[in-house]
């Protein structure tokens, strides 16, 4: 991606620090955030060195391919991880870690 100067890419960084709440400037030149989707951002604005650098997260139909049978086994059960787990036949633990991973609601 290019950008027609310092002051554009400036505008890029102001415009992605706030979707993620937070603040860069002088006093805080160093920005790491992640986005919504798992990518992660670092930007550092002092002038002589502005820099974005975002490292994105691909979308993944394996992912989605898991999810589904999670998420409507875990609707199924009323949302009673003890029993979905073993109609999946994995652990209690592991299925909460794949909820966390995969955003899923409980």
């Amino acid at each position: 991606m290019r950008f027609k100067d310092d002051a554009h890419l400036l505008h890029i960084i102001e415009k992605i620090v706030s979707q993620v709440g937070r603040r860069i400037d002088e006093a805080q030149p160093i920005m790491d955030a992640r986005l919504q989707d798992g990518s992660r951002v670092n930007a550092i604005i002092p002038l002589e060195t502005l820099q974005l650098s975002v490292r994105a997260r691909r979308c993944n139909r394996f992912r989605l391919k898991l999810k589904l049978p999670i998420a409507s086994t875990i609707e199924r059960t009323d949302g009673n991880i003890k029993e979905a787990a073993a109609l999946l036949g994995i652990d209690r633990s592991t299925l909460c870690e794949k909820i966390e991973r995969y955003e899923i609601a409980r």
